[in-house]
Formats: structure tokens, C-alpha cells, sequence
């Protein structure tokens, strides 16, 4: 599975997966609706998808690999969060303004 990137067109600093958007493309249907996190949690889900350690859709190895690299608030949030990680790998994550 393909990394998360940071589209530039959104003017917000967003992980999505499998595609990098251009700004002359538009972001693709199923990530119109990313999941909104906090920033901290955004911070360790994009450090641990940077790592190349797991598979991002293996939540219980990300969940320790973010505790290990210093973002228990990543780890946490999964954790209380199942679902909406879930729906996050496939939507793409942004930070919760």
C-alpha cells in the first residue's frame, strides 16, 4: 500500500492515502471528507506512515510504533478512535481547525 501524502491544493496540511493531489487536479471522491484529528495525533500518524514500519491499516503495530516514537497521543487516540481510523485510511486524515 502506497504512503500517505500531503496534498498541496487544500491549503491544509492533510494525509491521504494512495494519491498525491496536484493543484490542478482535483482531490479524488473519496477523500472529500477526510477524518479531522488533532494535531498531535496527526503529527505521530504521519511520522509513523513516514517510517515505513507497517502497514498503516494494521492499527494495533501503529498504535505501538507511535507510543515507541514518542506520540502516545496518536497511540491513544486509535485506540478510543477504531472506527473513525479506519474510515481515515480510506478518507484521509486532516487537522482539526
Amino acid at each position: 500500500m502506497p504512503g500517505w501524502e500531503s496534498p498541496p491544493s487544500t491549503g491544509t496540511k492533510a494525509l491521504v492515502s494512495f494519491k498525491l493531489a496536484d493543484e490542478e487536479e482535483s482531490i479524488p471522491k473519496r477523500f472529500e471528507n477526510p477524518v479531522e484529528v488533532p494535531t498531535a495525533v496527526f503529527d505521530g500518524l504521519e511520522t509513523v506512515q513516514e517510517s515505513g514500519e507497517t502497514s498503516m491499516v494494521d492499527h494495533q503495530a501503529v498504535q505501538e510504533i507511535a507510543t515507541r516514537m514518542g506520540y502516545p497521543e496518536a497511540a491513544l487516540w486509535i485506540r478510543e478512535h477504531q472506527h473513525e481510523y479506519l474510515e481515515g485510511i480510506f478518507r484521509g486524515f486532516v487537522i482539526a481547525e
